[in-house]
């Protein structure tokens, strides 16, 4: 695996999957991410132009990647803990699948059970069930999109013949917006994404209804079934009187009779959507971000799941947070769903969102990433990670409004043609898998990358001192602007009757309106005579406070009657923590002037755009070469030049060392072709002259620059 530095370049042209064809600018990596964050080329695919999504499977062991064309793998050993390598087993390769345009496989998705009750696995592809990948624009040729539950066996292969059909859609007229994305929520149920067939708004069912918003059909709609294909009955439409399943064709037959299948609706290309775990694993909630693709001003993320039954997001009435066609005029309108966030669809802010992921907040990255959402963009490239914050700007007070995720955006990865991403395991923690669909000679491969954290260990974090503080005394509360502070108040004492022992009051020290008990009844009579005493800071929900106690000299009430009870609030020292010894790996990259020729091939390459992350305007690094891949040092200087002698391919490796000795190494790749020969023809010479019938003399030598002088039986 060669590190990859995240470099300026120029964007290309999106050609194929989002339809897309304007020169795009590219995208800033925020300085804040640079020398924390590696991106790493993991694997390459057969066919590395069209990976399209990343599973993992529930126990982290395998990592499922589906290819447009219909192939799909399974990769282990992603996580090079002990050493391991990467390796990968064609699982399947579709044979009835139309991939012409944005047509092939969707998404796919392990059941959360995968392992342990089954080894379902459920895959989302164009069916070529009329022998028909037609894109006339006819809604009675051309193929469909389906839904189908395979069993993985336990050698890596599917069995084709174990395909379970849940649903395929109406024909597919024209080849775009397939989307596919699977997921299972927190409730078990499987939510999958359905584009509304591509070809404009011009699509209409037999009411005059765009498709998006028609619910007699499974397109342009989030789809909502059991694991066995079922429906669950918390759908919104499932009235037996008004409803129908419309697994078979992908409609009812009728405008009038809506599909249980839906879940929600309104949607153009809702090509990824990814759960938030951290809502999944703290509330026990099914939250979705869905990314839907626009088609004239604006790129949308909605918010689906729990609470969304139901919900119009307004395509095509409606794109981004305005009226379809608009980037003003953004008033909302009651019948449909705004987006939770959005940008302009242009040649400076992107042209189509694609694949996502949410932040796991256990992942050991940095603080500031926690409760992260995280896009790609198709066709200007990055990804870009978002927070909620308070700064947006609503309508009518903006027009149009800025969403409240806008003004935290930052640019994480120049990598390009994200179609997929994914955490999974690094190194005992999490790093961020992507897959990609290409390159625009500048930026990136195609194939599966690992953006893993480097930077310095994560300290805890920061402690937080209330700036307001209630000292509270059984129910009676006191305000202390500053601590340390100390408050008296009057508080009742009473006298069991059963058993005729005093009982005490609660003793609580809290910020600013929650109660926070830090102190017990029987704690109450505990001091001795004319002592103070400190409570341990662990009998404290929040760091650093703690409570002093004098009670009457340190008498115990012995009788009903009232008290007088003072509570001393401070602030303890805190022990500093020790700075945190860190070394970063120092970055290495390499550049050369050449990586193709024929012998003797001269190379000049420079290794100066490598650094050292923990001092820029410290030491220079230390260079190491091994320009032949014989495991020697050749060069040690930051510019060295090789000539290679025999053809070969020889990978040129860089290893730089700070002066505390963290070492990075990365690598480029010569290929020496087999240069021809010299030749010299010695007779006959240039002006010789013949006759028919003469008899002539042939010689020569020839030189090889690779074996030297070649002998007569080598001339021909």
């Amino acid at each position: 695996m060669t590190s990859k530095k995240m470099i300026s370049a120029t964007a290309t042209l999106l050609l194929l999957l989002l339809s897309r064809g304007v020169v795009q600018s590219v995208p800033v990596v925020d300085p804040s991410f640079i020398a924390d964050f590696d991106e790493e080329f993991l694997i390459s695919l057969e066919d590395a132009d069209s990976p399209v999504d990343i599973q993992f499977s529930p126990d982290f062991t395998l990592m499922m990647v589906p290819e447009k064309d219909g192939k799909l793998w399974i990769v282990e050993n992603f996580d090079p803990v002990g050493g391991l390598v990467p390796s990968k087993t064609e699982a399947l390769q579709m044979t009835k699948i139309c991939t012409n345009v944005e047509r092939g496989f969707g998404g796919t998705a392990f059941h959360p059970r995968f392992g342990v009750d089954n080894r379902w696995i459920y895959l989302y592809y164009t069916y070529d069930k009329n022998n028909d990948c037609n894109t006339s624009g006819s809604a009675k040729r051309g193929p469909v999109n389906r839904l189908s539950r395979f069993t993985l066996g336990e050698n890596k292969i599917i069995d084709p013949s174990t395909e379970q059909v849940f649903f395929e859609t109406p024909i597919l007229p024209y080849g775009g917006h397939n989307s596919g994305q699977i997921r299972f929520g927190v409730d078990g149920y499987l939510y999958v994404s359905v584009g509304d067939g591509g070809g404009g708004i011009s699509k209409e069912n037999d009411a005059g209804v765009i498709y998006p918003q028609a619910l007699d059909m499974l397109l342009g709609k989030i789809i909502r079934l059991t694991d066995t294909g079922g429906i669950p009955p918390t759908n919104p439409y499932t009235d037996p009187q008004t409803s129908a399943r419309c697994s078979r064709d992908g409609w009812s037959g009728n405008p009038s009779i809506n599909c249980q299948e839906i879940y929600s609706y309104g949607l153009r290309n809702p090509f990824r959507f990814a759960l938030d775990v951290n809502a999944a694993r703290q509330e026990g909630k099914t939250r979705l971000f869905i990314n839907d693709v626009g088609r004239h001003t604006w790129e949308s993320v909605h918010e689906g799941g729990d609470g969304f039954a139901g919900a119009n997001y307004g395509y095509p009435d409606r794109e981004g947070p305005c009226i379809k066609k608009e980037a003003s005029n953004c008033a909302p309108d009651s019948r449909y769903l705004s987006p939770i966030h959005w940008y302009l669809h242009n040649d400076e802010e992107g042209g189509a969102i694609t694949g996502n992921a949410f932040y796991p907040n256990d992942a050991g990255w940095p603080w500031d990433f926690q409760n992260s959402y995280l896009y790609a963009d198709y066709a200007l490239g990055g990804i870009y990670r978002v927070t909620r914050g308070s700064e947006g700007c609503p309508y009518p007070q903006c027009d149009p409004p800025i969403s409240d995720y806008a003004p935290t955006a930052k640019v994480f990865s120049k990598l390009y043609k994200v179609t997929g991403m994914a955490f999974g395991p690094y190194m005992g923690g999490q790093a961020l898998y992507v897959s990609t669909r290409g390159s625009d000679g500048l930026r990136g491969d195609k194939g599966i990358f690992r953006i893993k954290y480097s930077g310095p260990p994560i300290a805890p974090p920061p402690t937080v001192v209330p700036p307001l503080n209630t000292a509270v005394i059984g129910s009676t509360p006191a305000i202390a602007s500053n601590i340390p502070a100390t408050v008296t108040t009057e508080v009742d004492v009473t006298t069991n009757p059963e058993t005729g022992s005093t009982t005490g009051v609660d003793i609580a020290y809290t910020p600013e309106t929650a109660t926070t008990e830090v102190n017990t009844a029987e704690d109450f009579t505990a001091p001795d005579d004319g002592d103070d005493w400190f409570l341990p800071p662990g009998g404290i929900n929040f760091p650093g406070a703690g409570t002093s106690v004098n009670t009457n000299n340190g008498a115990a009430p012995t009788s009903p009657g009232t008290t007088e009870s003072t509570v001393a609030v401070s602030q303890p020292s805190i022990p500093q923590a020790a700075p945190i010894e860190h070394n970063r790996i120092p970055k290495a990259f390499v550049s050369a002037s050449t990586t193709l020729g024929f012998p003797p091939l001269f190379v000049r390459f420079d290794g100066t755009e490598s650094y050292d992350p923990d001092g820029l305007d410290g030491p220079p690094l230390s260079y190491e070469w091994d320009l032949d891949g014989d495991g020697t040092v050749d060069a040690t200087s930051p510019t060295p030049s090789f000539k290679y002698m025999k053809s070969g391919i020889y990978t040129a490796v860089l290893k730089v060392r700070d002066v505390k000795g963290a070492e990075g190494t990365t690598s480029i790749e010569i290929t020496v072709e087999n240069a021809p020969p010299r030749t010299r023809i010695i007779e006959p010479r240039e002006d010789a002259t013949f006759s028919v019938g003469d008899e002539i003399k042939l010689k020569g030598t020839a030189f090889d620059v690779e074996g030297g002088i070649l002998p007569e039986t080598s001339l021909t």
